[in-house]
């Protein structure tokens, strides 16, 4: 009779256990660029909270029916709560600060691609804030060099010497 239950505990855990990997693996894809805008003492707290929804979770399936069980079903749940109370916050503001970061990289664009620049260091900057070109301004295209076209890939400085 222990045997058989074994048995289902373990299967029913086997059966689960890809969907926590999955569900893993997805939240990390859909929040990636969000993380570099978020806090790391935040995220710590929240990452603290969903390993114990985990462990609780995985610990109320494997004794699901007894006595204790309940318990760690109900932990795992106020740790589900308390870790979406965290993270509303904190991807809020995450997302503010990166529509800031965007508009922000925008602006830097504009005055690197203008005739008259007002920011010395613009590339610097763009860079060090890991900016990615936004819009379609003809003016970021820069058409292949004969070099170039004549190599069938991109060369340094279009395959001419650096310039001075």
């Amino acid at each position: 009779m222990a045997n058989n239950i074994d048995e289902a505990r373990e299967a029913l855990v086997k059966r689960h256990w890809w969907g926590y990997g999955m569900a893993i693996l997805i939240s990390y894809a859909l929040a990636g660029p969000l993380l570099r805008f978020t806090p790391p003492d935040v995220l710590q707290l929240f990452g603290l909270f969903v390993a114990g929804v985990v462990f609780a979770g995985y610990w109320g399936l494997i004794y699901f029916g007894d006595r204790d069980a309940k318990y760690m079903i109900a932990l795992a749940l106020l740790l589900a709560v308390a870790a979406s109370v965290i993270a509303t916050p904190m991807l809020n503001n995450a997302t503010a600060d990166s529509e800031a970061n965007d508009r922000r990289c925008l602006a830097i664009q504009r005055d690197m691609v203008s005739a008259h620049r007002r920011i010395p260091d613009g590339p610097a900057l763009f860079q060090a804030f890991g900016c990615r070109p936004q819009g379609s301004d003809p003016r970021l295209f820069v058409p292949p060099t004969d070099r170039e076209k004549r190599a069938g890939h991109a060369l340094p400085y279009g395959g001419y010497p650096r310039p001075q």
